[in-house]
């Protein structure tokens, strides 16, 4: 390879990267913003540090990482919850324990 087409090949590289995580974020973005919600009904089976296990109604697990301490100390195993998610990036919007 040519010495002088190194510093091009980087700078390109840089850009693509760049240009991927700015997509990433756009998406990221429209997703919070949007009203379109997932909601998910289940029962919590255990917390693995910031992780939850839920079983949901219709048998199948999902694991939901929970990034607010005071939310992960107040829920327990085998609560009833309700769950809402953004649509795409299926993060957690609003946690409600059924009971």
């Amino acid at each position: 390879m040519d010495h002088q087409m190194v510093p091009t090949f980087i700078g390109f590289t840089y850009f693509l990267v760049s240009l991927v995580f700015l997509g990433l974020l756009a998406v990221m973005l429209i997703d919070l913003l949007m009203e379109a919600r997932r909601t998910i009904q289940g029962r919590i089976i255990n917390k693995e540090g910031s992780i939850i296990n839920v079983l949901r109604d219709d048998g199948k697990l999902k694991r939901f990482r929970i990034n607010v301490p005071e939310v992960l100390v107040a829920l327990r195993a085998d609560y009833r919850v309700e769950i809402v998610s953004t649509n795409l990036a299926n993060i957690p919007s609003r946690i409600t324990v059924i009971e």
